[in-house]
């Protein structure tokens, strides 16, 4: 019997060293104008490469009497020096659809990155839009225009982002006012890594 356990706590240990996510360095965390709803699995970039790109999936302005989501998923793209990007994605809301890939001009990476949010209101919607800044060019989202742009968050000198986790309301049939994603934080991992 003690065999069997010494053994599978080799294995565990193996397989978690062999298919564990690398090291990040710092966590940017996005200004919380709104806190609705629970955190998502972490998406990180495969070693080796760096977010290069981003797409979201937003509702558009549903009218006057409509509940709005505004925002309800990010997609990144990650990127090494050689081969086809890697697409990752931290959890996913209802409502929307999938815009079109923005990416960054190579070899430029993911330095940074902005939302815009809007706090409580009649129609609350939360986040609407984000913007990748890379090797200090902006990139805005398809996203929609309501709140405003927090700051800028960058990473730290020798660092690039290198993944992310989203805060996503729960949405339901029956809800007189829903929200998709609400905050966004960024990793930051050594450009070494």
């Amino acid at each position: 019997m003690t065999t069997s356990w010494v053994w599978i706590s080799f294995v565990l240990a193996i397989t978690s060293t062999a298919y564990g996510q690398r090291p990040i360095s710092v966590w940017l965390q996005s200004t919380r104008t709104t806190n609705w709803g629970d955190w998502a699995e972490e998406a990180i970039c495969p070693n080796g490469t760096f977010v290069t790109g981003f797409r979201t999936k937003n509702q558009p302005d549903q009218g006057i009497f409509v509940d709005d989501t505004a925002m309800n998923a990010v997609e990144l793209a990650c990127k090494g020096p050689e081969g086809p990007a890697t697409y990752i994605k931290s959890g996913e809301a209802l409502h929307g659809n999938w815009g079109s890939f923005y990416e960054c001009l190579a070899p430029a990476r993911g330095t940074g990155y902005q939302m815009r949010s809007e706090g409580v209101t009649l129609d609350n919607t939360a986040a609407n839009n984000i913007a990748l800044y890379c090797d200090g060019s902006r990139m805005e989202g398809y996203g929609n225009t309501w709140g405003d742009w927090t700051e800028r968050l960058n990473c730290p000198t020798g660092t690039l982002l290198c993944g992310y986790k989203a805060q996503i309301a729960v949405q339901l049939p029956s809800a007189i006012d829903d929200t998709g994603l609400n905050n966004l934080d960024m990793a930051c991992c050594l450009e070494s890594s």
